[in-house]
């Protein structure tokens, strides 16, 4: 995870972990206090299976449907730097680093599994959502030769930092797997099984404002606004896209501690990833608007998550549970676009996004 992020996010981190474990002991003191007499349980599924018709003797379906909803109430971020001093000497490497940081979404997802036979099965999840909020820290650096040009300073260092907020966009994504059923174990309490698949993830935000928080630029006239000061307030500055297309490899576990209570966890390697990141700097009359930089490159990751599930009816089941997903490019180029110049490339040091929170859903199984 990026370090910044960590430290903005733990409030909000330990709010989430507070929440979850709240709701897991509320599932557990229902399953124990109500069990198999759930007055409401016991009436939802009669009205449920008079709607649903019965299954009849060789007619009997061999496969199993279950379809659900949820949401993911999430942070997250993308961060990446890029190394252009062997074009300009008077550059620092990194010569930039944006950081988009603490971006809300509360994602709504849709999910379906289709059971194949009694081992094999098909999995779609689809989820989408607005940004709702974060921020951008902005960061540019001089090697020894631009410091000594342009500040009053002699060694490489940062000589400008400023923040912006993000305003909005969206963000999307689909997961499609293919598993089979592996093993069971402790006595048919618990089983495994593994998948691969293909995932597609996407994040538009906009930025808006410029706040000032560093500048050891000197000049007559003084080329810095006063720390502290904001400027261009409800204007687009900053529009930034990230795609990561990957494919996935996974393995998942559910213990079903009773009859109605069971804990489910994943973990997925993501083998190979490969991204596309564009971004459009609006106020910089000296770049392209088509983008102004874009990049591209490999690179690995991680998703994860645990869920506790309660069976409500036959049928119905609640989870409760924290997703967190990590991917980042191990090799991988920037290129930026002038507006009177020549396109150049230049060396792409780090990119990565993460995304994290607490996911509550419905499933219904046919």
């Amino acid at each position: 995870m990026l370090k910044s992020q960590h430290k903005a996010h733990i409030g909000k981190f330990q709010f989430r972990l507070a929440l979850l474990g709240l709701t897991v002991f509320t599932l557990l003191v229902w399953e124990q206090g109500f069990g198999e007499q759930n007055l409401f349980a016991q009436s939802l599924d009669d009205a449920m299976k008079k709607l649903l018709p019965e299954e009849q003797g060789s007619d009997k379906q061999n496969y199993e449907i279950s379809v659900g909803i949820g949401s993911w109430l999430s942070t997250g971020g993308t961060i990446w730097s890029h190394d252009a001093s062997f074009i300009d000497p008077l550059l620092g490497n990194p010569t930039s680093e944006l950081n988009y940081k603490n971006i809300s979404s509360n994602i709504v997802e849709l999910h379906s599994e289709l059971l194949l036979t009694q081992k094999q099965f098909i999995r779609i999840n689809y989820g989408f959502g607005e940004i709702t909020g974060g921020s951008l820290i902005d960061d540019d650096y001089f090697s020894k030769t631009g410091a000594e040009a342009f500040t009053n300073l002699d060694f490489p260092h940062r000589f400008s930092r400023t923040s912006n907020d993000i305003s909005g966009s969206e963000l999307w994504y689909v997961n499609a797997d293919l598993g089979y059923d592996a093993w069971s174990f402790l006595k048919e309490q618990g089983y495994s099984r593994a998948f691969f698949g293909y995932q597609y993830w996407t994040e538009k935000v906009e930025t808006e404002g410029v706040t000032t928080i560093e500048c050891t630029l000197v000049g007559d006239p003084d080329p810095c606004n006063p720390i502290g000061t904001v400027t261009n307030v409800g204007q687009t500055v900053i529009t930034n896209t990230v795609k990561w297309i990957s494919l996935r490899l996974g393995l998942e576990s559910r213990y079903q501690f009773t009859s109605r209570f069971s804990l489910d966890g994943s973990v997925i390697w993501i083998q190979y990833t490969s991204m596309k990141n564009e971004d459009i700097h609006h106020l910089r009359d000296s770049l392209q608007q088509n983008p102004s930089f874009s990049m591209s490159g490999t690179g690995m990751g991680v998703n994860t998550e645990i869920a506790g599930k309660l069976m409500i009816t036959q049928n119905l089941f609640f989870n409760v549970g924290y997703r967190y997903w990590w991917v980042r490019v191990t090799d991988g180029t920037l290129q930026g676009y002038p507006v009177k110049e020549a396109s150049f490339i230049a060396n792409l040091n780090e990119l990565q996004s993460v995304r994290q929170g607490v996911t509550l859903g419905l499933d219904y199984k046919f």
